[in-house]
């Protein structure tokens, strides 16, 4: 918003003290660079050209709550779901992540393990796969994979083969299930409800571990250990910053896009309102604005 061709119709934010457009004191500055004038001239045009912008960004922001409050507010939510999805899977927060024996858990992670299991909160997971999975599970006794460990509760495991594939977004055979010891459960977190998606895979107790393997043997969670090609190997950093990517997309993103597609299509309507119902053709934003302006 605020720049031209992209603004939704917001008018042209110039004062009666200042006429200029921020093209024009672009060209202005260009000029004096070009000529070889690098006085204080040249920055005050500079100056003047990101405070123009400023302005008349903070403007058409202001104008478009008002005019779109819902859509205003649904696309705020978009940008703090986003913000806190990088927060909680520490994506923006690699100073927080211990780095010690090959272990990547962030310490609230670690903490709310901890709590989980000195509590006995946490509930038996089954983590489901393949027949052919199930068999190579038997044979290393341990489970794993590159985008950490993903299951349900045994208490939510659906007998439809239909619904294990709809709740766990796999496409493949789930018949085969894997029982979770109650230590190695603990590790297994929900996503925080933010959105529609989110909601819903948390009310189908879909939960997931950080970057990691399970010892069937020792009921344990090996933290980094991912198996790959193969084999289980520590995790590379490259490997743990796609993971922590993975995980943002599908616990937050998604609900992000979806508010954010709401916000724009929310908008429009709202400002759809705007234009007579007698309008021949659909008007430009420049138009409804206008109209708005003069009401």
């Amino acid at each position: 918003m605020g720049r031209r061709g992209y603004n939704w119709g917001m008018t042209d934010h110039r004062t009666a003290h200042n006429t200029d457009t921020p093209g024009d004191n672009l060209a202005r500055a260009a000029n004096d660079l070009t000529a070889g004038n690098k006085s204080d001239a040249a920055l005050d045009h500079w100056l003047q050209d990101a405070r123009h912008r400023a302005y008349t960004f903070t403007a058409d922001l202001k104008d478009t709550a008002q005019k779109a409050p819902i859509g205003t507010t649904l696309g705020i939510a978009a940008v703090a779901v986003a913000a806190y999805g990088a927060v909680r899977t520490g994506l923006a927060t690699r100073a927080l992540t211990r780095l010690a024996g090959g272990e990547t858990l962030a310490v609230g992670e670690r903490l709310a393990m901890q709590e989980a299991l000195v509590a006995g909160e946490s509930r038996a997971m089954v983590h489901l796969t393949s027949a052919e999975g199930g068999v190579g599970i038997a044979n290393t006794l341990k489970v794993g994979g590159r985008w950490g460990i993903f299951g349900l509760e045994k208490s939510q495991v659906p007998e439809s083969a239909l619904l294990r594939n709809i709740k766990s977004l796999v496409t493949r055979d789930l018949s085969h299930e894997v029982p979770i010891g109650p230590n190695a459960s603990a590790y297994f977190r929900a996503p925080t409800p933010v959105g529609p998606f989110s909601l819903a895979r948390r009310l189908g107790g879909v939960k997931s571990t950080p970057i990691g393997s399970i010892d069937l043997v020792r009921d344990a969670f090996i933290p980094n250990e991912i198996f790959a090609n193969g084999v289980f190997r520590q995790a590379t950093t490259n490997e743990v910053a796609k993971y922590k990517m993975h995980q943002w997309l599908l616990d937050y993103g998604v609900d992000s896009l979806a508010y954010t597609y709401a916000g724009f299509t929310t908008a429009a309507y709202e400002y759809s309102r705007l234009c007579p119902p007698d309008e021949k053709r659909p008007p430009t934003w420049r138009e409804i604005n206008s109209r708005a302006k003069n009401k």
